[in-house]
């Protein structure tokens, strides 16, 4: 979804799980156990969605493979912080949205990819700016169930797309230029080319 490269696909994927929230608010009914089912949709999406524009089958592991693991880290120290009675509340579920936020923007942008032709600083300041305006636009547009937590998600949905306006070549690292000749291979060079043409 938000991991793919057009803008189209994202934006409607964006509105197909939002979609499905709506119809499992609809199953939860507006009971604690909703914001339950919500978190466990998040964390499906997350994954599931991190593997999206991956250029190739083993792209796709990799991402989804590095999703699981820093969904684990996250639901760890999730579960660590909060009793049981307050990670439902509204404090412990943007606590969970602002984690996950981080697992997708890292893996979407290949900042936990050592081998990513990517400028970490600029990489970081794109997801940053996306990443909390989609977090403070959906909670904005957050109301009650059933159509609140379904509204939220298409609003973050909706600013994480504009990632795919973000031109790959700001967030690639530099050329680097050709490094500098020798100022004595260069000098003996030209001295070289002048002896050169003196004796023609």
């Amino acid at each position: 979804m938000w991991g793919m490269n057009r803008l189209g696909p994202s934006l409607v994927a964006g509105v197909a799980a939002a979609a499905g929230l709506f119809l499992i608010q609809l199953g939860a009914g507006m009971t604690g156990s909703g914001r339950g089912w919500t978190a466990f949709y998040w964390i499906l999406c997350t994954v599931a969605f991190s593997a999206a524009g991956a250029g190739s089958r083993w792209e796709a592991g990799r991402r989804f493979g590095l999703a699981v693991l820093g969904v684990g880290a996250v639901l760890a120290g999730w579960l660590e912080l909060l009793s049981e009675w307050n990670r439902f509340s509204a404090e412990g579920m943007s606590l969970l949205a602002l984690g996950l936020t981080f697992v997708f923007g890292g893996v979407r942008s290949g900042l936990f990819d050592a081998t990513a032709n990517l400028n970490p600083r600029k990489a970081i300041a794109a997801e940053g700016v996306i990443g909390l305006t989609a977090l403070l636009f959906s909670g904005w547009l957050s109301g009650p169930a059933p159509w609140g937590p379904a509204l939220s998600l298409w609003g973050f949905a909706l600013v994480q797309s504009l990632y795919t306006c973000v031109p790959s070549s700001f967030l690639a690292k530099p050329i680097r230029s050709a490094q500098a000749a020798d100022p004595f291979e260069t000098a003996f060079s030209k001295l070289d080319s002048m002896l050169g043409e003196s004796n023609s």
